[in-house]
């Protein structure tokens, strides 16, 4: 009877103890997370039961969670933590414990440590684990963005011809006035021995171009603005010559600096030895003032 109690109590525990180190797995530790210096975004996928946080080299950590239970769902959207608090209770269900805090709204949803246990069983919150929410507390500032999603999001490329480029590496040369000028010179090669090329000179002007317009396209240079980089090389050498600008501008104020702070010390010393000669001129003048006075007088 004991070896059939102690089966049935493996074949009932045993299944559970294996889902739970198998949920237990899908939890990256956080202690091994450096703290990230950027800021950091976290993503909630009701689908998945899962959260994701990222800073803006990619994906940090992530977890499983616990969301709101049917007729009790945890509404979708973007947010951000407006408050933290280490310990918090529930002004809603009976002041339910909250460990490790983060409101998302004010009408009651937060991230916070509770049980999670694989499905969706909150009133609405966002249950972790207690580590996860324990580490992820110390990572998260006030005003970081959450976003909650019926299922997960992948980043999606875009671009438009009025988005910011970069900068290329190197000075670029004019491909299309290239092109152009290589256009122009098939022109000439296709004329017959006889023709008359007099005109070829005028023919940019027939196609919108100036002849000045045409000359400046040898020289790239020309259609630069002053004082903007055309490349990241230039760009960076631009950012070196300011920095050693400024360098020797500090190298130049300090030697002024050292050399005013000279000129004071002498300044002090003339006058600390001016000062017993002053006593000694009041010593042989105050005494011979009166005299001095009635003989003005007379």
């Amino acid at each position: 009877m004991a070896c059939v109690s102690a089966a049935a109590v493996l074949t009932v525990f045993w299944p559970a103890d294996a889902a739970f180190a198998r949920r237990s797995s899908l939890i990256r530790p956080l202690t091994e997370v450096p703290r990230p210096d950027s800021p950091l975004l976290l993503h909630v996928s009701i689908k998945k039961q899962r959260v994701r946080v990222f800073d803006a080299n990619g994906e940090v950590t992530s977890s499983r969670i616990s969301s709101g239970q049917p007729g009790f769902d945890t509404p979708t959207g973007v947010f951000s933590i407006l408050e933290k608090n280490e310990y918090h209770e529930s002004n809603i269900y009976e002041g339910a414990p909250m460990p490790h805090m983060q409101r998302l709204t004010w009408s009651g949803i937060a991230l916070h440590a509770g049980v999670v246990p694989g499905y969706r069983a909150s009133h609405g919150c966002i249950r972790l684990p207690a580590s996860f929410a324990q580490s992820l507390f110390g990572l998260t500032k006030v005003g970081a963005r959450v976003v909650v999603s019926p299922d997960d999001v992948e980043p999606v490329r875009f671009d438009h011809p009025n988005l910011f480029k970069p900068l290329p590496a190197e000075t670029p040369r004019s491909a299309g006035l290239q092109i152009a000028q290589e256009t122009t010179q098939v022109a000439a090669n296709d004329a017959s021995p006889n023709a008359d090329t007099s005109g070829l000179s005028e023919m940019p002007q027939l196609i919108g171009i100036s002849p000045a317009l045409a000359e400046a396209a040898r020289d790239p240079d020309a259609f630069a603005e002053p004082g903007h980089p055309r490349s990241r090389a230039e760009a960076d050498r631009q950012t070196i010559d300011k920095i050693n600008k400024l360098q020797a501008a500090l190298q130049s104020a300090e030697t002024q600096k050292i050399a005013a702070s000279e000129k004071a010390k002498l300044a002090v010393a003339s006058a600390d030895a001016a000062g017993p000669q002053m006593a000694a001129a009041k010593q042989i003048l105050i005494p011979s003032a009166p005299r001095l006075l009635r003989r003005m007088a007379a």
